[in-house]
């Protein structure tokens, strides 16, 4: 999967053009495999919670990405 992902609210020279809901998974790449299932091709704000010492959880915002038009 070719998936851009990235802790903050936006990506440098893309914009979005859809918002698929939350993406989350136990490992990083799982996160990644989920946000693709939600039929996104990227997250944004990306984070783990391990608060609870039980097991990491990853989540972010899957969105649609596409490369914004430069002129």
């Amino acid at each position: 999967m070719t998936a851009l992902a990235t802790a903050q609210a936006h990506l440098d020279g893309y914009y979005i053009s859809a918002y698929k809901g939350v993406a989350q998974g136990e490992t990083y790449l799982a996160l990644l495999r989920d946000a693709e299932a939600l039929g996104a091709n990227g997250v944004l704000n990306t984070c783990f919670d391990d608060a609870l010492d039980v097991e990491t959880l990853y989540h972010g915002t899957a969105v649609v990405i596409k490369p914004a038009k430069t002129a």
